[in-house]
């Protein structure tokens, strides 16, 4: 009895809880250099808005994107904001996306992680593209690693 009431509970929390474990790994430092620690939170919060629209709401990229500018050296409500532009944009392709493949998930992925890191780029005056779109395709080559973890640990919950 007690398992079947906390299953949706636990899957309505387990984005949340993706969601700040990369908050943390990012802010931590604790990632291969090669791979972009905010990177790495935009395209988690980019699957989980593709996936779970009703349990990710604007708050979770607030929430999400304050606690990366307050604890990262980049310019203030720089975060937050591209936080709530992924949120937006994939909502509205939401639907396109997810009738066809993963491959248009995955590359839906790579677009909105090139996007995030160039306005941030512009942004922070801090352009150094070759190291740019290093990496932007490293991060992005870990999106599948991400999306199949994240598949099965929602289908468990």
């Amino acid at each position: 009895m007690m398992r079947a009431r906390s299953a949706p509970f636990l899957s309505s929390m387990l984005p949340a809880l993706c969601l700040v474990l990369a908050v943390a790994a990012a802010v931590a430092g604790i990632l291969p250099t090669h791979l972009d620690g905010a990177g790495l939170v935009y395209i988690v919060y980019y699957y989980w808005v593709m996936h779970r629209p009703d349990v990710v709401q604007r708050f979770y990229a607030v929430a999400a994107g304050l606690c990366m500018d307050a604890l990262l050296p980049s310019p203030f409500g720089l975060h937050t904001l591209l936080l709530l532009i992924i949120h937006e944009a994939t909502l509205s392709l939401r639907s396109v996306i997810l009738s066809y493949s993963f491959l248009l998930l995955w590359a839906g992925a790579a677009v909105v992680l090139a996007v995030a890191a160039f306005i941030a780029a512009l942004l922070s005056h801090q352009p150094h593209w070759p190291l740019l779109a290093a990496q932007v395709l490293l991060t992005a080559l870990v999106f599948p690693l991400l999306a199949t973890l994240f598949a099965r640990k929602s289908i468990r919950a």
